[in-house]
C-alpha cells in the first residue's frame, strides 16, 4: 500500500503516544520525518518524529530515538512487501531510565 499525503497528515495530527499502544498490532503504514523546530529562546533544532498506522485504524507517534530506529526498520520491511506485526517493549537504560522499543514480528 502507498502512503498518501492524507495518511501522513492524519499520522501527524491525530496520533496517540506510541507508548500507549497495547498488544500486538499489524502495521499498515509507517514513516519518519525530520522537522526543524524553534524553541522558546529562538534556537532552531532538528527533531525526529516517527509514526505508524495500525490495521485497527489507530495512529501512533513518538520522538523516542530507539523507537524511531525501529520505525525506520519497519518502513524498509513494508517497502519489501512484507507484513509487519509489532508490540511495545518497555526497558531500562543503563542510567535506569525507562524507554520504549518495538518488537517486530
Amino acid at each position: 500500500m502507498t502512503l498518501t499525503k492524507k495518511e501522513m497528515a492524519n499520522m501527524r495530527n491525530v496520533s496517540k503516544k506510541l507508548s500507549s499502544m497495547e498488544g500486538k498490532k499489524k502495521v499498515l503504514y509507517a514513516f519518519v520525518e525530520r522537522v526543524e523546530e524553534t524553541s522558546e529562546n529562538g534556537e532552531k533544532k532538528l527533531v525526529e518524529k516517527g509514526y505508524i498506522k495500525t490495521e485497527d485504524g489507530e495512529y501512533y507517534g513518538t520522538i523516542s530515538p530507539t523507537a524511531i530506529r525501529n520505525i525506520e526498520d519497519i518502513v524498509d520491511i513494508l517497502n519489501d512487501g512484507e507484513e509487519v506485526m509489532v508490540s511495545i517493549l518497555t526497558r531500562k537504560s543503563n542510567s535506569n531510565r525507562d524507554f520504549i522499543s518495538l518488537m517486530i514480528e
